[in-house]
């Protein structure tokens, strides 16, 4: 490229010929030249290509790197461009021929731009070669350089889409801490174990404040130094379940900040959310707003909870406090509460676009007000709503103040909050009034917004280039003017999505590197393990638990959870296993003998004693432990737990009639249990009364209705069934449960047809759900017991070996493949799998006899007796192996 300096206008108002063989010196084409003398003469208006970036009026920061000048043609396609870079006095800086639609200067040529620019600013044309046509296209900005520096680097994590791959695999996002002059961001975490989310720094001293999902608490909190390494640990972790943790309602701790002093944390408190991924939709693949909460307060220094007063009233949903740099003053987004009953149940679970139709469907419009009140030192006070930012039919959220405390920037939308299409930004008074719509929007989202401490520059996120967020700048004057956005091309990624930008207040170079000291601990990986179970993930899960053992040898409750996790997988009884009950009853035993009456400890031996197969002595020690804590829910919900694995209902429901009177709230679950216990009494009549009654009183509870079904069909009432059915099904179509209630309505109307088709489609719909979690067996298990139900043998086998790629010595799928290997005759093969059993799990009666017979097809009597006469020691009752020894030994000449 060549530079040119010359003054176009002064030129063409003395000499236009002079002129333009001056340009045609740097330009080839005297066609483009002369439109490019009319466009700066004013003589032609630019047309025909369109500016894709930067925008007309852009202000670029002083330290930032030479952009990418973007443009697109919108009436014929061109092959070549002309640009050109001239200033205020139409000086031509630069000029360039162009082979694509876009064009970057060197770093020598964009510091001579940005010094002409600083002084007053720059134009940018570009000109397409015509060709055969009759016109030349062009288009033209003006852009500027700001005298004021940004002066903070951009702490943001940069996260995988869609959202749900996000959250079953927290491991793969990442934080970064990033300058805007164009190097390369440096990765500040990864590879964190749980969800790490709201951020935010303290102005006045060097913290980072950040929501973590530690050790199975959804309302962890780590705030941890940063100058150096910031260390995330135990001892820097608080959690908002501790305010009023008694009260049974849960905390969540979402949309945290910290006070610019330092001192202090709002949050919100006792929360339900609406937590949805919507996978059909990669760029908006997250819905999430809260509709219940109040704000709390944490005191740093006194380490103490309470609610805020103004922002307390439990009608109301008090979420997203912010700060004042004054630390005086507080504004939070406000509305009436709503509690979605399928939200309330899952917590912080995860929802399906179904549970909240009411939403999806536009029937339900949640809007927020911003409401401003005084802090009062924790005090709290009258919160009123923020003029121009509430009741103007809108969604108004996430506000962030000014460091000057001079201005408010917020979102708006028509409903709900974050990640929403229509997230606008604006600016206004931070003691309200006019709102202006800031000039840094763009047409697809704009939101996470945060100012530089110095105050005259705003990053924020937006999607104006596709589906992953984007970082972008806005420069803010005294006068709250924004400039069109920036873009922030060095900290971008090609599959991950920027977001929750928050500027570092303190000297970057001293923030080295944010370290993981939490995870790689007994009591994250126990904890981390029952979040994993409760998701099914549990091949992680059982990992999380065998390292803990590594650990920590002697620590009880990583014994108890194997043991319960062993369990629900089915291979109860390993080796392992019953190492893992001597070891956790001897731990149990010590503990108790340092405390005889801890209520845990008594419930962790009974329920030893009962897994052990001691029930007798189980059921004793309940009873003496209920003596020492008559009114224990979790006790009496234990020894029901053991009375209905030994089949004895009428214990178990004098038990569930116990905990009704210790806590009447959970009135739903204890009937809906107690029906199920009177099912199994064949008292189908007195548990459908039970459950009708209990349907009176909560009429939307589907796990009701799913009894009343269950009931009904077994009455062979059949067409009063199809009609809870057809309500669950209207209610959630992919529920495994409600499609197999179908599948036994066709079977009980006698259509085998309609059955079968039925099971095939539930077969689907597993497999469908068992693709987004390989680890959940118990799909495999449904499914395999589905292919069982339809003679498809070969099928089920898969299925069992699916389940033994990840669990190799799982005693039902072992046992159950060595069943189909019997019937298909491959002895060979079903005595190898009994061999596996017998090596890892106690004998049996059952896989004795069956190895016996197998070994007598294989025409080996000698094993074949053995193994009759172990089934026999385990049974002397046993009719069949007796007779089959008996015959085996005739055979053989013995007596």
């Amino acid at each position: 490229m060549k530079a040119i300096h010359f003054s176009l206008k002064t030129w063409l108002q003395t000499n236009m010929g002079f002129c333009a063989v001056l340009i045609l010196a740097s330009c080839s084409n005297s066609q483009i030249k002369k439109e490019f003398i009319r466009i700066e003469s004013g003589q032609s208006v630019p047309e025909g290509i369109e500016m894709i970036y930067p925008f007309n009026g852009t202000i670029f920061p002083p330290e930032f790197p030479a952009p990418d000048f973007e443009w697109k043609d919108t009436t014929f396609q061109s092959s070549q461009w002309s640009v050109f870079i001239s200033d205020t006095q139409g000086k031509v800086l630069f000029s360039n021929t162009c082979y694509k639609n876009s064009w970057k200067p060197d770093s020598i040529e964009w510091n001579h731009i940005k010094k002409i620019a600083t002084e007053g600013y720059c134009n940018f044309t570009a000109i397409a070669d015509k060709g055969k046509n009759s016109y030349s296209t062009s288009c033209r900005i003006q852009f500027s350089v700001s005298s004021d520096s940004v002066g903070a680097d951009i702490f943001y994590r940069a996260v995988p889409l869609p959202f749900s791959y996000a959250v079953k695999n927290v491991g793969t996002i990442e934080w970064y801490l990033g300058s805007v002059n164009g190097s390369k961001p440096r990765k500040m975490l990864d590879h964190l174990p749980v969800c790490g989310n709201c951020h935010s720094f303290a102005s006045d001293q060097p913290l980072l404040a950040m929501d973590v999902d530690y050790a199975n608490d959804k309302g962890s909190y780590v705030i941890a130094g940063t100058e150096g390494t910031s260390h995330l640990t135990p001892e820097n972790i608080i959690t908002w379940s501790d305010y009023k943790r008694d009260d049974d309602k849960p905390t969540f701790g979402l949309l945290s900040q910290i006070s610019p002093n330092g001192n202090y944390v709002l949050s919100t408190v006792k929360d339900l959310s609406i937590f949805v991924a919507v996978d059909d939709n990669l760029a908006y693949s997250q819905l999430f707003f809260p509709i219940k909460g109040i704000i709390g307060i944490y005191d740093r220094k006194n380490k103490a909870f309470d609610a805020l007063n103004g922002a307390n009233d439990e009608k109301y949903v008090q979420s997203n406090p912010v700060w004042s740099p004054d630390n005086k003053k507080i504004i939070f987004a406000k509305t009436e509460a709503y509690v979605n009953e399928k939200a309330r149940k899952a917590g912080r679970a995860l929802l399906t676009v179904n549970d909240i139709t009411e939403f999806t469907t536009g029937g339900k419009q949640f809007k927020y007000d911003l409401y401003s009140m005084d802090f009062n030192d924790g005090k709290g006070g009258l919160a009123s709503p923020l003029k121009g930012a509430s009741n103007n039919g809108k969604s108004n959220y996430f506000p962030k103040f000014s460091p000057d405390g001079k201005w408010i920037v917020f979102c708006q939308a028509d409903n709900f909050m974050l990640l929403q299409p229509d997230s606008r930004l604006f600016i206004m008074p931070a003691e309200g009034g006019s709102p202006r719509l800031m000039n840094c929007n763009m047409p697809e989202m704009n939101s996470w917004h945060s100012f530089s401490p110095n105050g005259r520059w705003l990053v924020f996120s937006s999607k104006n280039r596709g589906p992953y967020t984007q970082l972008y700048l806005t420069h803010i004057d005294e006068n709250g003017m924004d400039s069109p956005p920036v873009l922030l091309e060095n900290l971008r990624f090609d599959k991950r999505a920027a977001n929750i930008p928050e500027f570092y207040p303190f000297d970057a170079d001293q923030f080295k590197t944010i370290k993981d000291g939490f995870s790689n601990t007994t009591d994250y990986l126990n904890r981390g393990a029952v979040d994993k179970i409760s998701n099914r993930y549990y091949k992680r899960a059982l990992d999380d638990l065998n390292k803990a053992i590594e650990i920590d040898s002697n620590c009880l409750e990583t014994y108890i959870s194997r043991i319960m996790l062993n369990n629900l997988l089915r291979q109860s009884n390993s080796k392992v296993d019953r190492a893992d009950k001597k070891k956790a009853m001897a731990l149990v035993l010590d503990s108790l003998a340092q405390n005889p009456d801890n209520e845990i400890y008594l419930s962790s031996r009974i329920s030893l004693l009962s897994n052990m197969g001691n029930t007798e002595e189980a059921l004793k020690e309940a009873n003496l432990a209920l003596k020492k804590h008559p009114n224990s829910y979790k006790l009496y919900d234990l020894v029901g737990s053991i009375y209905r694995k030994e089949n004895q209902m009428e214990k178990a429901i004098e038990c569930y009639q116990k905990m009704q009177k210790i806590d009447p709230r959970n009135k739903v679950q204890l009937n809906n249990m107690t029906a199920g216990a009177l099912i199994k009494l064949n008292q189908n009549e007195k548990a459908l009364q039970l459950i009708r009654q209990t349907i009176k009183d909560y009429p939307n509870e589907d796990e009701l209705i799913n009894t009343r079904a269950q009931i009904l069909l077994n009455q062979k009432k059949t067409e009063q069934a199809k009609k809870d059915i057809d309500r669950l099904l209207a209610s959630d179509s992919t529920n495994f449960q409600y499609n197999e209630l179908l599948a036994q309505y066709h079977l009980n109307q006698g259509n085998k047809s309609l059955y079968v088709f039925q099971k095939r489609k539930n077969l689907a719909l597993l497999t469908n759900l068992h693709r987004s979690n390989k680890e959940d067996i118990e799909l495999l298990f449904e499914m395999a017991s589905i292919h069982m139900a339809l003679k498809d043998y070969q099928n089920a086998e898969i299925q069992y070996n699916l389940i033994l790629s990840t669990f190799p010595n799982n005693y039902e799928a072992l046992k159950e493949k060595a069943k189909i290997k019997l019937s298909r005759q491959n002895w060979s093969e079903a005595i190898s799998i009994y061999d596996q059993l017998e090596s890892i799990y106690p004998l049996e009666e059952g896989f004795c006899n069956n190895k016996a017979i197998a070994y007598i097809q294989i025409g080996n009597y000698t094993k074949a007796l053995a193994y009759f006469d172990q089934t026999i020691k385990l049974n002397p009752s046993n009719k069949d192996a007796i007779f089959n020894r008996n015959k085996l030994r005739s055979e053989q000449g013995k007596h």
